[in-house]
């Protein structure tokens, strides 16, 4: 556990404008007494931002800014002895006095990357388009290893938007996914299931959406006889009467910017829901069977699914998944449905580090100079507990 002085010596704020989040793994040996901490205001930067402050006055570190890493510099015995990077168009070297330390995050927007690691495809990210990867590739050049690259910090919530463009060439603007706000039922948002591609519901709907742990297990199973991932993506089913409670996406005008896209996207989600199913964004059918078929669903299948979900509501019994009775509700027409895709918080693996966050070659021994730190190549694999990321870069920083 991180002490009260230093964590405000890190963060410049006291430990009551800190919020605890909950051990996700109790029962793993030490788990019970884990806390981790972060800014109980964290839409709007506040952490960052002080971060960004605390470390601006010391005078005796240099700042480039636009300056991204290219390359390492290795001398004739292996060592790390400076960075290759570029500025102004230009690349430029810098000397290292004493090491190198890779603190560039991870790797949640190279496509590459993930797709030759994780255990299902699409995956997209809450977090910034620009953590491509770099430093693992950089520290790959000069021969690092690397450990639980196939560990995915992933639960559900991601919508696509096609035609949202940013504006500022962050990422493809087809690809871009919006954060669900209708992704668990609750006491007065209830009227939805999810089915799978061909219709058929396949978990609880109110399963815990956990960092580590929930849902992931459900979404990345892979049917090796039709050979597909048939919950990559799922379908989110509701009817008339959710659609009119409010946005089943956040825009910025109603989220607290939890996402770097619903932060930048300057969107608001209608109300209704209908400029949305204008744009293409959700499908709406009069019937059950007219929305089948624009989801290219077996006719006949997501009706009977419905039908099954119907009469559950009616006794308050889900026999299938076991889904909280006071949440299901039957639903009506007209129907909508959204595909939802994973949504990572953030990439748990990278170059191998020991405990002085030396990094390693791929013979366990440490690379002369060279540390990597934080999220690039996080200690953390599959069973990643909530708010680790902030304690592991001050752990692995200092």
């Amino acid at each position: 556990m991180l002490n009260d002085e230093y964590l405000s010596t890190m963060t410049g704020m006291s430990v009551t404008e800190l919020a605890i989040f909950s051990p996700e793994f109790e029962a793993l040996p030490g788990g019970s007494v884990i806390q981790a901490f972060s800014n109980k205001s964290t839409s709007n930067g506040q952490l960052w931002a002080s971060l960004h402050t605390t470390a601006l006055e010391y005078s005796n570190i240099r700042f480039l800014f636009e300056t991204p890493g290219l390359r390492l510099i290795t001398n004739a015995d292996g060592d790390v002895i400076g960075v290759v990077a570029s500025q102004n168009g230009s690349e430029v070297n810098i000397k290292a006095k004493k090491g190198v330390v890779l603190a560039t995050g991870g790797y949640e927007y190279n496509r590459l990357m993930i797709e030759n690691s994780y255990p299902g495809w699409p995956v997209f990210s809450r977090g910034t388009p620009y953590n491509t990867g770099d430093g693992i590739l950089m520290a790959q050049k000069v021969g690092a290893g690397l450990w639980h690259m196939n560990a995915s910090d992933s639960g559900s919530g991601a919508a696509l938007c096609p035609g949202l463009n940013f504006g500022h060439g962050a990422y493809d603007s087809d690809l871009v996914p919006a954060n669900m706000s209708l992704n668990s039922p609750s006491a007065t948002r209830n009227h939805f299931f999810f089915v799978d591609k061909h219709g058929k519901r396949f978990m609880p709907e109110d399963r815990p959406d956990g960092h580590g742990y929930g849902r992931r297990e459900y979404l990345f199973f892979y049917d090796g006889v039709a050979c597909e991932w048939p919950r990559l993506p799922y379908w989110d089913i509701l009817d008339d009467t959710e659609a009119k409670k409010g946005p089943v996406c956040s825009g910025k005008a109603q989220d607290r910017m939890f996402t770097w896209f619903t932060a930048h996207s300057n969107y608001t989600w209608s109300s209704d829901n209908s400029a949305e199913v204008a744009k293409g964004w959700i499908f709406k059918g009069d019937t059950i069977e007219d929305l089948a078929a624009k989801l290219n669903i077996e006719l006949g299948v997501l009706a009977e699914t419905l039908a099954t979900y119907n009469g559950y509501a009616t006794t308050g019994v889900d026999a299938e998944f076991g889904r909280r009775g006071d949440t299901l509700v039957a639903l009506e027409g007209p129907f909508y449905a959204i595909a939802v895709y994973p949504n990572q918080y953030n990439t748990q693996s990278g170059p191998k580090r020991n405990t002085n966050a030396q990094t390693l070659d791929a013979f366990d021994n440490p690379i002369p100079r060279l540390y990597n730190v934080g999220e690039c190549g996080a200690g953390y694999g599959w069973v990643y507990n909530g708010g680790w990321n902030n304690a592991e870069a001050m752990v692995t920083g200092k």
